[in-house]
């Protein structure tokens, strides 16, 4: 059987260190991804067309040309199936008025707002043709057969896929230059449901020369004003898709866009200013090289004043854009605190919704996970009360982030750094947690941090001084709690406790901590918090 010396040398070959502040970083960056994933409610990838001429739902615009379909044709097509509407549509003698009325009818039934025909649509064989219609030169029909395109493109992953393969994204790159606005916008609504589907698809659509196009319909839509801010809104969403995924976009395809969103952020639109927004923190999720080119702009600092924008759907991608700066390299992390971003903190942690004061956490793990000058701009913003206390009494999400910003500051702080941080109530703060395992990976975090605690109150003791750390532990009852750890199915969570016990707490050391008293560091009342 192996020692224990050798069964976690084997683990240190298998975990990650929990002292490595880039390693931090990065652990954070996939709960981003995470978080990502969790928030489709907050920025849809796909959007599906419901807008009827003859019925304006939900006060939308009526987008489609008027055209007035004769009755009788219409009661007709009523009880036909799609396949047999593609069959009437190959017909040689078709009028042009007759093929723009099945057409209509076809997104008509794709339109609906529950249980559309999607499938239905894709194998009656619909795709080929709706893009051959794109290519023709009727430009109603060209509207409708992209809008027919866009709602089969908001269905599932294959749907997209079937739209693509069927040679769709030339035939709606061409219309990106159509001289009817409408159309434009049409087109981009389907491109950016293909977009925002898969990397795969994303890369396979930006070689058609898709974001100049949709730079050229941003300007379009600006100069043509208020009036038509759909397509601005529209164009915007589309370019938030050329983004979005990882791998990201490569940056010779999309930095041409950087300048714009850099400004389209100052919109007076709030959707406009929110999926710029987005955009933003998908790009700054890219690498360094990405976050080098959006930190060129000059506008950081903008992005972290909307951060206290009253509307958390703005304030979020603000967030998640920020915190990925953060996330990159130290020179990213000192321009952020540099450029006033924990001046913001307590509001956002003030805030109602969960998601943000979570994500605000995430931000300040990301900085706590630097160095001790990213560290101790923290401290001296008076900001680890406040996490200590927010997270104690928060929900799980919100919590285990500040578990995360507590233990990197442990790991990477000073001895003086960790003296302040306990004087916050961050040792009773870790303690407490032991008792949730909801998730290893924070059991994992917080159990770095008190071992970084530990060792520092070990180099007191090896100084003749009193080892107030171990007897911060203790008196928080965290003996106890690493004692049952130690039992615990999770192997990594088992030997970090065991290697806590057996350096910090030998039976012959606990006794004579436990019975030392006298003057040490003069550190506040223990915290109480809620875990419950």
């Amino acid at each position: 059987m192996l020692s224990f010396e050798s069964r976690m040398d084997e683990r240190k070959k298998t975990f990650k260190k929990g002292v490595d502040g880039d390693d931090a970083r990065r652990r954070r960056e996939d709960e981003a991804l995470s978080l990502r994933k969790a928030k489709k409610d907050e920025q849809l990838r796909k959007k599906r067309m419901m807008v009827d001429p003859e019925n304006k739902e939900n006060g939308q615009e009526n987008m489609a040309p008027a055209f007035n379909a004769p009755q009788a044709k219409q009661c007709e097509m009523a009880g036909e199936g799609l396949a047999e509407l593609r069959t009437r549509l190959q017909v040689p003698t078709l009028s042009a008025e007759e093929r723009l009325l099945i057409v209509t009818d076809i997104r008509k039934r794709l339109s609906r707002a529950s249980n559309p025909p999607t499938q239905e649509a894709i194998d009656a064989g619909l795709i080929p043709l709706m893009v051959q219609y794109m290519g023709g030169a009727d430009t109603k029909l060209q509207f409708e057969a992209s809008w027919v395109l866009t709602n089969i493109a908001s269905g599932d992953s294959e749907q997209t896929a079937a739209v693509v393969h069927n040679g769709a994204v030339p035939a709606l790159a061409q219309l990106l230059s159509s001289p009817e606005l409408e159309t434009r916008e049409q087109a981009a609504w389907c491109i950016g449901n293909i977009l925002g589907d898969s990397p795969q698809l994303r890369d396979h659509a930006l070689q058609f020369n898709l974001v100049p196009a949709m730079l050229q319909l941003i300007v379009l839509a600006e100069q043509s004003g208020a009036d038509k801010v759909t397509a601005l809104r529209t164009a915007t969403w589309v370019l938030s898709n050329a983004f979005r995924g990882k791998p990201g976009p490569a940056l010779d395809v999309v930095g041409p866009a950087i300048p714009y969103i850099a400004q389209l952020m100052h919109h007076a639109d709030s959707e406009v200013k929110t999926d710029t927004l987005w955009s933003i923190s998908y790009l700054c999720d890219g690498g360094e090289e990405k976050v080098d080119a959006f930190c060129q702009t000059g506008a950081l600092q903008h992005v972290i004043q909307h951060l206290g924008h009253p509307d958390s759907k703005v304030v979020q991608p603000a967030l998640r854009a920020v915190g990925n700066v953060a996330a990159g390299a130290d020179r990213h992390t000192d321009l952020v605190v540099k450029s006033g971003v924990l001046t913001h903190v307590a509001a956002c942690l003030a805030q109602t919704k969960a998601s943000v004061r979570k994500e605000t956490m995430w931000l300040l793990s990301n900085i706590t996970a630097g160095t001790t000058e990213q560290i101790q701009a923290v401290l001296d913003a008076g900001l680890m009360p406040l996490i200590v206390g927010t997270g104690g009494n928060d929900c799980w999400d919100v919590r285990k982030e500040a578990l995360w910003a507590v233990s990197n500051a442990a790991v990477g702080g000073s001895p003086a750094q960790l003296e302040a941080m306990a004087n916050s109530g961050a040792i009773e703060f870790c303690v407490a947690a032991c008792d949730n395992k909801t998730e290893t990976a924070a059991l994992v975090a917080l159990l770095d941090g008190l071992k970084a605690f530990l060792k520092a109150g070990q180099m007191l003791e090896n100084a003749g001084q009193e080892n107030v750390f171990s007897r911060m532990v203790e008196e928080a009852d965290g003996l106890t709690k690493l004692e049952a750890l130690q039992e615990d199915a999770n192997e990594e969570i088992y030997e970090k406790a065991v290697q806590i016990m057996t350096t910090f707490f030998d039976a012959e050391d606990a006794e004579e901590e436990t019975q030392a008293a006298g003057a040490g560091f003069n550190f506040g009342a223990g915290t109480a918090f809620n875990f419950a």
